[in-house]
C-alpha cells in the first residue's frame, strides 16, 4: 500500500517538474504562442508592412477592441441569463424572445463594428496587401468553401 502511494507522489512530482522545466524553458527560449495584433512577426511579415502602417493599424485595433469591450460583456449577461432561464423549471417564452433579441442586437453590433475596422484596414493597405487581406478574410469567413471569390486566393 505505502509503495503504491510512494510510485504515485513520484509520478505527479514528475509531472510537476516536467511541467515546470517546459514553462521556464518556454520563457528562456522564448518560445511563445503566436501574438496577437499587426505587430506580431507573422502578420508584419506576411502583409510586409511598414513602421507606420503597424502603427496605423495598431492604433485602429485598439480602439475597435475598447468598442467592443462593453459589447462583448453585455453579450455575456445575456447569455449567461439565458442560461439560468434554460435552467428554471418552466420557460419563459416571452423572457426567451427578449433575451435572443437582445443577444441578436449585440451580435449585430459587434459584427458591424467588425466590419467597420477590416474596411479602415483596407484602406491602410496597399493593393498587394489588399490581395493578401482579402486571402485571409475569404479564407476565415468562408472556410472550406466550393467557390473562390478572388483568383489570386485560390487554394492550391
Amino acid at each position: 500500500m505505502k509503495t503504491r502511494i510512494l510510485i504515485i507522489a513520484l509520478i505527479v512530482s514528475m509531472g510537476f517538474n516536467l511541467g515546470m522545466i517546459l514553462t521556464i524553458g518556454w520563457r528562456i527560449w522564448g518560445i511563445r504562442q503566436p501574438g496577437c495584433g499587426w505587430h506580431q512577426s507573422t502578420l508584419r511579415d506576411q502583409f510586409d508592412l511598414t513602421a507606420e502602417q503597424i502603427d496605423i493599424l495598431e492604433r485602429k485595433r485598439n480602439e475597435m477592441q475598447e468598442k467592443l469591450l462593453p459589447i462583448r460583456k453585455e453579450l455575456l449577461e445575456k447569455r449567461r441569463e439565458l442560461l439560468i432561464l434554460q435552467k428554471g423549471e418552466t420557460l419563459d417564452e416571452d423572457r426567451l424572445d427578449s433575451l435572443l433579441s437582445e443577444i441578436v442586437r449585440l451580435q449585430y453590433r459587434l459584427e458591424k463594428t467588425v466590419v467597420i475596422h477590416m474596411n479602415d484596414v483596407k484602406g491602410v493597405l496597399n493593393e498587394e496587401q489588399r490581395v493578401q487581406f482579402y486571402c485571409h478574410l475569404e479564407r476565415d469567413l468562408c472556410p472550406r468553401e466550393n467557390h473562390i471569390l478572388y483568383k489570386e486566393c485560390e487554394r492550391r
